[in-house]
């Protein structure tokens, strides 16, 4: 965070951290000519696995966690150019996964098709045992086979040719690689879930940061350390898909700044959510993507507050999601001074304020 008199400070400023873990299953099965699910067998005829089909953990490449920065992980229509995982491709190849894998080993057929099955559906919750927002994300995708097939790997991507994003070899139930046949006309099905959790501690995360003064030639002439608590907030339960969509993409939204105390964490009990709403005495700045750099896995915005805007005392400031038919106001990501209980704006500071989503793969 910085203020500044009658200029506009040098680039920087306060950059809260919001972090991501994400987590990815696949269930596999074999489905007949008629659509009906089959025991796999391998090429010399021997079955393979049962016909309810397999679990299996998945590989989240490093290209599929440069691409969360341009897709929507949550997106389930295989239509959608915005879907990240779109597109199921499958192929021949037994080369063992790794994180720097940007295609299949050997790619033989791909669709953007869920078939007569339901594409996905995303859920939501606050998971107040382990102390985490949580969004779990289904797809299901299909290939149904052209020719005749020996398939050992398969992955998602959200594009019709290469940049595959998720990369898997077929499994048994015991972990080990297998090969699977599959005769022209039938199909592989694909299920992959996504798992992402947000860290929501009860009484919220406490950091300390610097409001840095400046003079006017931008040289730093002060910094005063103010204590803060942040996390995500909802109005109440029903709110929670609309907080998991602002990491969802990580693109944080518009944020205000608000003159008043707010409760912003939840409670040990779902049903004790406390939330305000009001408004009343704020402004608003429409924070500033910066571009994302890859291989960084973070998304910056930052907002700035004007010489002559929100004046008075700041008691925090919150990001939301942008879209009002979606009562944006009612979950967003939120910051509280704590100690002192304000930062007081003079008429001549600019005030800038940021928040940083980061995501990795989870353990």
């Amino acid at each position: 965070m910085q203020h500044a008199g009658n200029h506009q400070p040098t680039p920087g400023g306060l950059l809260l951290p919001v972090s991501a873990t994400l987590k990815g299953r696949v269930r596999w099965q074999v489905l007949d000519e008629r659509g009906l699910p089959e025991v796999p067998r391998s090429p010399s005829g021997f079955a393979l696995a049962p016909a309810e089909g397999v679990e299996q953990p998945n590989l989240i490449t490093d290209l599929g966690l440069d691409q969360i920065a341009a897709f929507d992980c949550f997106g389930t229509s295989p239509d959608s150019s915005a879907t990240w995982r779109r597109y199921l491709a499958v192929g021949t190849g037994s080369t063992v996964p790794a994180n720097g894998d940007t295609t299949l080993a050997a790619e033989v057929q791909r669709a953007n098709s869920s078939g007569s099955f339901s594409s996905g559906t995303t859920t939501y919750e606050l998971d107040t045992d382990d102390n985490v927002w949580r969004a779990t994300s289904l797809v299901t995708r299909i290939v149904t086979m052209t020719e005749d097939r020996n398939l050992a790997e398969f992955g998602l991507s959200p594009a019709s040719s290469a940049a595959v994003g998720i990369r898997e070899l077929l499994r048994d139930s015991e972990g080990d690689p297998i090969t699977v046949s599959l005769l022209n006309g039938k199909t592989l099905r694909v299920d992959h879930t996504l798992t992402i959790e947000l860290p929501a501690p009860v009484a919220g995360t406490p950091a300390t940061i610097n409001v840095n003064q400046y003079d006017a030639g931008n040289n730093l002439v002060g910094s005063t350390p103010y204590d803060v608590v942040h996390g995500g907030y909802v109005r109440n339960s029903a709110n929670e898909e609309r907080l998991a969509r602002l990491f969802g993409v990580w693109n944080p939204a518009p944020n205000h700044s608000y003159s008043s105390p707010q409760n912003c964490f939840h409670d040990s009990s779902p049903a004790a959510y406390s939330r305000t709403t009001s408004n009343s005495g704020s402004a608003a700045s429409t924070p500033v993507q910066e571009t994302y750099v890859s291989g960084s896995r973070q998304r910056i915005k930052r907002a700035t507050f004007a010489a002559g805007t929100a004046v008075g005392p700041i008691y925090g400031f919150r990001f939301r999601i942008n879209t009002e038919a979606q009562n944006a106001w009612d979950a967003g990501w939120r910051v509280v001074f704590s100690s002192p209980a304000s930062y007081v704006k003079a008429n001549t500071d600019t005030l800038r304020v940021g928040i940083v989503s980061t995501w990795a793969r989870a353990a």
